[in-house]
C-alpha cells in the first residue's frame, strides 16, 4: 500500500488518497494531526506533498512517527516543502522548514522514538517557488519496531 497524505487537488489513483477537507475528492478523510488509521508496518511508500509545513509544530514529530509506525521497515517518506520566501509568504504555514530541515528526522535527533535516514534532498526552484525535495527511509530492526 501508497499513501498520498494531505492529497488536496492532487489525487493519485496508485495511492490511498488521504485529506482532511470533504471538498475535495479523496479515499480517505482523517486530519493526520489526529495520527494514521493504518496498522504498524503496513505500509510500503507516503507521499506528503505541500503538507507539513500545515502541521502545528507542537505536533511535527507525533505525525513523523505515525509515519514511521505505519511504513514497512525500509519504507519510504517522500516529502516537499516550500522553503525561503514561499514558506514565509503564506499565513497558512505554521512549521518552517529550510534547506538542512531533514536532519531533525533522522538519527541526529536522538529523543525521538521513530528513525528515518536520509536517501535523497534537493532544493528545486528559486525565491518564492523554492521547495526542498527530500526521501526518508524508515528504520526498523528491533522486535517493537
Amino acid at each position: 500500500m501508497k499513501l498520498n497524505v494531505a492529497c488536496g487537488l492532487k489525487y493519485d489513483r496508485n495511492y490511498i488518497n488521504i485529506d482532511s477537507d470533504r471538498r475535495i475528492p479523496a479515499d480517505i478523510y482523517r486530519d493526520i494531526e489526529r495520527g494514521l488509521p493504518f496498522s504498524d508496518n503496513t505500509i510500503e511508500e507516503i507521499k506528503s506533498e505541500h503538507t507539513l509545513e500545515h502541521v502545528n509544530p507542537d505536533l511535527i514529530h507525533f505525525v513523523m512517527y505515525e509515519f514511521w509506525r505505519v511504513l514497512k521497515k525500509d519504507g519510504l517518506l517522500k516529502v516537499v516543502v516550500p522553503i525561503g520566501k514561499g514558506l514565509t509568504n503564506s499565513p497558512e504555514h505554521k512549521c518552517m522548514f529550510d534547506h538542512k530541515s531533514w536532519i531533525f528526522f533522522t538519527e541526529w535527533n536522538y529523543r525521538e522514538p521513530y528513525k528515518f535516514s536520509l536517501v535523497t534532498q534537493e532544493v528545486i526552484g528559486e525565491d518564492i517557488t523554492e521547495e526542498l525535495h527530500f526521501t526518508l527511509k524508515a528504520e526498523k530492526g528491533g522486535k517493537n519496531e
